[in-house]
């Protein structure tokens, strides 16, 4: 009822486009007990009954937000304050790419053996087929905020010595693979991939300040290069949030990202949301 009501509200608001977010793609994936998912029929046949409805009333492009929480799953509801959620209570332990806890105090989460690895990636693109079927405009996979995807990009989570550790193209296999299986079995289906420009490491924050984000920025503008259709992958960086102008900044341009300018780019910036929404569906 709350997510129908919610996402009723937002598809009368006039924005070009309305993503749901925190879709788990399995159970041990969510962030919390309560997160939607998308990992069986059974999720599916539910989130078409209230995707109908919004249709019923709205003409707005609909996407949603698929994720893996990583080393931060089964955590309470952020208004009861986030801890971790033990399995006594219903939660469960945490996987990552290296058993190495999110915070002190926090779990080890398992250390993801290749099989394991595997399946995870099987559970993307199950649940991007199923969003596919459901004839959602767009797939945006979670790649920031210290989750899986992100977990394996950054070597501060990432300390594997095997083809998914190590070198700047190791860590990033896991979100290529993903998205190049995603790509294959959808086509021209739209995918989209959040990822952030910094790793929120308070004390390198507060030393550093903005060259933090700018030293981060390698790893996501070699994502597009090594994709098997760059120009259907766009990837967008949180990096307004540290006062980066792209009109002002050489870091919004290199070889391989162009900032600016018409026509598709392997890496598109969107620092203006609601604009590049209303460009990418006109």
């Amino acid at each position: 009822g709350w997510h129908l009501l919610h996402l009723g509200n937002l598809a009368l608001s006039g924005a070009g486009l309305l993503i749901i977010e925190a879709t788990a793609v399995s159970p041990e994936g969510r962030i919390t007990p309560w997160d939607l998912g998308l990992w069986s029929d059974a999720h599916a046949s539910v989130l078409q009954e209230t995707l109908d409805l919004i249709r019923t009333y709205s003409t707005i492009p609909l996407a949603i937000q698929i994720g893996h929480a990583g080393r931060k799953a089964s955590t309470n509801r952020p208004w009861k304050g986030g801890a971790y959620v033990p399995p006594s209570e219903g939660g469960w332990l945490p996987m990552a790419p290296s058993p190495i806890p999110f915070t002190a105090g926090d779990p080890q989460p398992t250390a993801l053996i290749p099989s394991e690895i595997e399946r995870i990636v099987e559970a993307f693109v199950a649940a991007a087929e199923r969003a596919h079927r459901l004839g959602i405009d767009l797939i945006e996979l979670h790649a920031a905020h210290g989750y899986l995807l992100h977990e394996f990009l950054s070597p501060l989570s990432n300390q594997r010595e095997d083809q998914y550790g190590g070198s700047l193209e190791n860590r990033m296999r896991l979100l290529l693979e993903t998205v190049a299986r995603i790509q294959d079995l959808c086509g021209d289906f739209p995918v989209l991939a959040r990822t952030r420009a910094a790793q929120l490491i308070v004390d390198q924050v507060a030393e550093c300040g903005i060259s933090l984000a700018v030293a981060e920025l390698p790893y996501a503008t070699d994502i597009a290069p090594r994709l098997r259709y760059p120009n259907d992958f766009d990837l967008y960086l949180g990096a307004w949030q540290w006062g980066l102008d792209p009109d002002d900044s050489d870091i919004f341009a290199s070889d391989a990202c162009p900032a600016r300018g018409p026509g598709p780019a392997p890496i598109r910036r969107i620092i203006g949301i609601a604009q590049y929404y209303t460009h990418l569906f006109q």
